[in-house]
């Protein structure tokens, strides 16, 4: 096991995973992420599905899991079949596993901006939950922007780019 220096503790298989999505899930270009924002990287969390587990293990939710649309709830349901679900079309399917306050782990596959948070916090609010912790395998907002929003993520873009963090 390695620790970070976000006092994450790595399980090997999430070492794994993380060196083959930088290996299989990096494109280079011009694209147009969701937020509306452009970059010349892509990062492609979904290529790697088969660690979604692996990844969740690691990131240790506290609460009961409800992921985002799309790269969230397959997170989610790796974790948890019985997570919840917040569509981008404001649909919620409320988690099947939950006992008690409502109190839940939000994740997501990729932050850019954080929209889809607050978006799904709307969402969730409305419906009478609480946020109790933000998941994501990547972190691609800029240094100065990851104050703004608590989320506790894997890695950040930087890492993912550079070839030499999980050797």
């Amino acid at each position: 096991m390695i620790e970070t220096i976000n006092s994450i503790v790595y399980t090997p298989k999430c070492l794994v995973g993380l060196k083959k999505l930088q290996e299989m899930g990096i494109r280079r270009g011009n694209f147009v992420l969701h937020s509306g924002g452009k970059t010349n990287v892509l990062i492609d969390v979904l290529t790697v599905r088969e660690y979604f587990n692996d990844f969740m293990k690691t990131l240790i939710p506290k609460y009961t899991v409800v992921g985002i649309e799309l790269g969230g709830t397959l997170l989610a349901y790796a974790y948890d079949k019985k997570a919840g679900i917040v569509r981008k079309d404001g649909y919620f399917y409320p988690p099947q596993s939950l006992k008690g306050p409502k109190v839940i782990s939000l994740c997501d596959d990729v932050v850019s901006t954080g929209q889809s948070f607050y978006r799904a916090a709307e969402i969730l609010e409305r419906h009478g939950y609480i946020i109790g912790e933000r998941l994501v395998v990547i972190d691609r907002r800029s240094e100065d922007k990851r104050e703004l929003m608590n989320i506790k993520s894997l890695a950040v873009i930087e890492d993912i780019i550079r070839n030499d963090v999980w050797i």
